[in-house]
């Protein structure tokens, strides 16, 4: 399916800069205050439901709660992102996740903060992030021209990120210092405040400068399901795309198996990391991510993204080769220190190979799918990405019980060569 451009372009340089510069600014800054209301609502929930009940059950179910709506609604939220306006539901969602962060507030004040109120309300916020997460990831291309793509996608990145490091901390503080009801009052205003903001994004910025995209599916008469269909065939036709696809499912099974499952486990139960030690290496990943992100930001975007795709898998196979081969061999008489001082060099490079692969596998995504078709696309492609992780954290459980833990990053960085040895010959995507 390709689209047509139907006519000349239509803005200037300068009237092109002023408005996607502009929509750059705004979207950072909802992105920003929903993310960290997101990640700091994510923390201290769940530290608050773990104090309540005592139970590292109970604790886990947040986590389930928030991961099952993403693999199963991937397809689903990418169809309605296709066939609704964009920014309309980009704002509604948004909206929607501060009315249910407050219904929590109305409803802990008539009946006390019960855990099933929280289960409720964390299951529904989850189902909105879903769909927001997908219709924006769509809307990316219409916010800008193609010069600033990558730029967005990489600022992007940062952002979320830097959630990932200063959410937990400001959520733990929230949790020893600010009334849990006053700081969901203040977490559902802010997802309102998103998207106030997002209502002066302007989601016609592709059309104004490039001319208006003939589509060849007519969204108002297509069916539910066959659009849903439809996502997924053109996943499995486009074969630079499904290729991505593959390797993105088996570079996270890999690394959920070889890294998330036994690298926390060597470094808190072979090496007795202190908390703050153990901290200071997890928070390394996301800080690396955030200044490989702001350098591809800054660079000129690469001829081929293809030769960033692989160069970023085999960073990824390397170091976790250097995972596995530093923990058997790393000198027992070195102190803490000195294996945080590695283990934070090896996270921020792995870190630096992240965002140099998926900021322009992100951007070749967008720029080179049909608009009418983005949603569909990035729905499906959350849903193949994510179906073999839980797999890699099940099988990373059961083998790190009867294996030496260094095995698992030293065995999957290995599979990760070959497999970056396969991709690489793909005809197809080295177009890309």
């Amino acid at each position: 399916m390709e689209a047509v451009i139907e006519q000349e372009k239509l803005l200037s340089s300068y009237e092109c800069s002023k408005l996607a510069n502009r929509n750059i600014i705004l979207f950072l800054l909802g992105k920003l205050v929903s993310l960290f209301g997101s990640s700091i609502y994510s923390f201290a929930i769940g530290l608050y439901v773990l104090k309540t009940t005592g139970s590292g059950t109970s604790f886990a179910l947040t986590i389930v709660l928030a991961t099952i709506p993403r693999a199963i609604l991937g397809p689903v939220s990418g169809v309605l992102a296709d066939k609704l306006d964009k920014k309309k539901l980009v704002v509604i969602l948004d909206m929607l996740s501060g009315i249910i962060v407050l219904a929590l507030v109305v409803a802990s004040s008539i009946d006390g903060l019960r855990i099933g109120y929280i289960y409720a309300a964390t299951l529904l916020l989850n189902i909105t992030n879903v769909f927001f997460d997908t219709t924006i990831s769509a809307s990316i291309p219409l916010l800008v021209d193609k010069e600033r793509l990558t730029r967005i996608n990489s600022f992007s990145g940062s952002i979320s990120n830097l959630a990932y490091i200063i959410g937990p901390a400001l959520g733990g503080f929230v949790f020893g210092v600010i009334d849990m009801k006053v700081f969901l009052i203040l977490n559902g205003l802010s997802f309102i405040f998103s998207g106030i903001s997002e209502m002066f994004l302007d989601f016609k910025v592709k059309e104004k400068i490039y001319g208006v995209e003939a589509s060849s599916i007519d969204n108002a008469e297509s069916s539910f399901v066959n659009d849903l269909v439809d996502g997924f065939k053109y996943m499995f036709k486009t074969k630079w795309l499904l290729a991505l696809a593959i390797s993105a499912t088996f570079i996270n099974m890999f690394m959920t198996l070889g890294m998330n499952i036994p690298i926390p486990y060597i470094m808190k139960q072979y090496w007795t990391l202190t908390d703050l030690q153990y901290g200071i290496t997890m928070a390394s990943f996301p800080f690396g991510v955030i200044i490989a992100s702001l350098v591809v930001g800054i660079i000129p975007p690469a001829k081929k993204n293809y030769n960033r795709i692989i160069g970023g898998m085999i960073v990824f196979a390397i170091v976790m080769i250097c995972f596995g081969l530093l923990t058997r061999f790393l000198p027992i008489t070195m102190n803490n220190w000195g294996k945080v001082s590695v283990m934070v060099v090896l996270f921020i490079t792995i870190a630096s190979g992240s965002a140099f692969m998926n900021i322009p596998l992100m951007v070749t995504i967008q720029s080179q799918t049909p608009s009418d078709m983005l949603g569909r696309v990035m729905g499906v492609l959350v849903t193949i990405a994510s179906v073999m992780t839980p797999i890699g954290a099940l099988l990373g459980g059961i083998l790190i019980d009867r294996l030496p833990p260094w095995l698992l990053p030293l065995g999957c960085g290995l599979v990760l060569v070959l497999l970056t040895i396969i991709v690489s010959g793909n005809k197809d995507l080295q177009k890309v």
